[in-house]
C-alpha cells in the first residue's frame, strides 16, 4: 500500500514583500495504485508540490502523510520514493549499468540482490545494447528509459515524475506515455506525474489535479474535468482545440430560458439554467455543428481549414469573433466560403463573465 495524503500543504519561498507563495493550502489524497497527474501552467506550483512530497523542500505549513505516517522531518532517503527529474539527472561519467545500480550500491546491497533488481529492468526498457555506454553516447529516448529504470530499481512505494517527457519529440512522447501507463497498470505502482500538457494528463491519469497560482482549482477524473469544468480557466485548458466562448445573457422566453449573444445574432435554448446577465457560453468544437438551410443556426465565414488526419478543424468568423468547429474529415470547405452552424444546447457550459466560475442549474 502507498496512500499519500496532503493536508493543507503550503510552501513559501523567503524573499522581499513576504516572499513567493508557491503553494497555498493544498489538500488532496492519492490512492494506492493510482496514476495521479498534476497539471497546470508554468508557475502553478506543480514542481514545488513534487519536491515537497520527495522531501527536497520543507513545508511552510500543513502535513504530508504516507499511509498515515507524517513525513515531516523524514529525509528523502527515508521516504522510499523515486523521483525522475525533467532533466533526467543521469551521471555523465557512468555507464548505463552504473547509473541504474548506483543507488543500490550506496545502500550496500549485495551483488546477487543488485543483479535480481537489474535483470528484469534490462528487458522491460530494452537496454541490452546500452549497458556499457555512457549517457552522452545514447539518444534522448534511450536516456529516458535509463532514468525510469534507475528510478524503479529502488523498488519505490511511489514513483514521482517531473515532466520527464518534456524534451522528447511527439512520437516518442506518445510511446513513453503508453509504456508508462502499461507499466503502472501491470505493477499497481502508485505514480504521481507532473505535466503542463492537459492532453498528456487526460491520456495517463486515473485522476487529475489542476493547479493555478499555487492553488488547487479542480480535482477529478479526466471525464469529470473535461465534461464539467469548474471555471473558465479549466474549460480553456482542456481540449485539443480549447473551447469557444460567446458573451451574452440568459433571458426568459416562452419555453423557459434562452441564451442570446451580445450582438443579438445568436440565440438558443438553455435547458436547466436560470435568467442571468453577463455570462460566457462555452461550446467545444465538437459541439459546434454544421447545418444546412433552412435549419436554424447562424452564419460564419471560413478563415482557415486545418486537417489533422481523422479530424478536420474549421476556423470561422461568426458575429465578429473567431470560432473553431470540428467537421467531417472529408469536408470540402475552403477559406472564404460561408458555413451555417448551430450548437447542441445540452452541451453548452455557462460561466459568469466577471468571476469565470461555472454557472450550474
Amino acid at each position: 500500500m502507498a496512500r499519500l495524503e496532503l493536508d493543507q500543504v503550503s510552501r513559501w519561498h523567503p524573499g522581499a514583500a513576504g516572499g513567493v507563495k508557491a503553494l497555498l493550502s493544498v489538500s488532496l489524497t492519492i490512492n494506492s495504485g493510482e496514476c495521479f497527474v498534476v497539471v497546470g501552467p508554468s508557475g502553478s506550483g506543480k514542481t514545488s508540490l513534487l519536491r515537497l512530497i520527495a522531501g527536497l523542500d520543507d513545508l511552510t505549513a500543513g502535513d504530508i502523510r504516507l499511509d498515515g505516517r507524517s513525513l515531516r522531518g523524514v529525509p528523502p532517503a527515508g521516504r522510499n520514493l523515486s523521483l525522475v527529474f525533467q532533466n533526467l539527472a543521469l551521471y555523465p561519467h557512468m555507464t548505463v549499468r552504473e547509473n541504474i545500480v548506483f543507488g543500490l550500491e550506496i545502500r550496500r546491497m549485495s551483488a546477487p540482490e543488485i543483479a535480481a533488481r537489474l535483470e528484469p529492468l534490462i528487458g522491460r526498457f530494452r537496454l541490452e545494447q546500452l549497458l556499457d555506454r555512457c549517457p552522452g553516447a545514447i539518444s534522448g529516448g534511450e536516456q529516458q528509459r535509463v532514468a525510469l529504470a534507475r528510478a524503479l530499481a529502488a523498488n519505490p512505494r511511489i514513483l514521482l515524475l517531473d515532466e520527464p517527457f518534456n524534451s522528447l519529440e511527439t512520437p516518442l512522447r506518445v510511446e513513453f506515455r503508453r509504456d508508462l501507463r502499461r507499466l503502472q497498470q501491470e505493477s499497481g505502482l502508485t505514480v504521481i506525474h507532473v505535466t503542463h500538457d492537459p492532453m498528456e494528463a487526460m491520456a495517463l491519469a486515473d485522476r487529475i489535479a489542476v493547479l493555478r497560482a499555487g492553488q488547487l482549482v479542480q480535482l477529478g477524473t479526466p471525464d469529470e474535468i473535461y465534461e464539467d469544468p469548474i471555471n473558465r480557466f479549466v474549460a480553456e485548458l482542456f481540449g485539443q482545440q480549447g473551447m469557444n466562448f460567446f458573451s451574452g445573457n440568459l433571458r426568459p422566453d416562452a419555453g423557459g430560458v434562452s441564451f442570446e449573444d451580445v450582438g443579438g445574432e445568436m440565440r438558443w435554448a438553455a435547458p436547466g439554467t436560470v435568467e442571468r446577465t453577463r455570462v460566457d457560453a462555452g461550446v467545444r468544437p465538437e459541439d459546434l455543428l454544421l447545418v444546412e438551410p433552412p435549419e436554424a443556426g447562424f452564419s460564419g465565414r471560413v478563415l482557415a481549414v486545418e486537417r489533422a488526419g481523422h479530424d478536420t478543424w474549421v476556423i470561422a468568423q461568426v458575429s465578429g469573433r473567431s470560432v473553431t468547429a470540428r467537421v467531417p474529415p472529408r469536408s470540402r470547405l475552403r477559406p472564404g466560403s460561408t458555413v451555417r452552424l448551430t450548437v447542441d444546447p445540452m452541451r453548452v457550459r455557462y460561466f459568469d463573465s466577471g468571476t469565470g466560475r461555472r454557472i450550474l442549474s
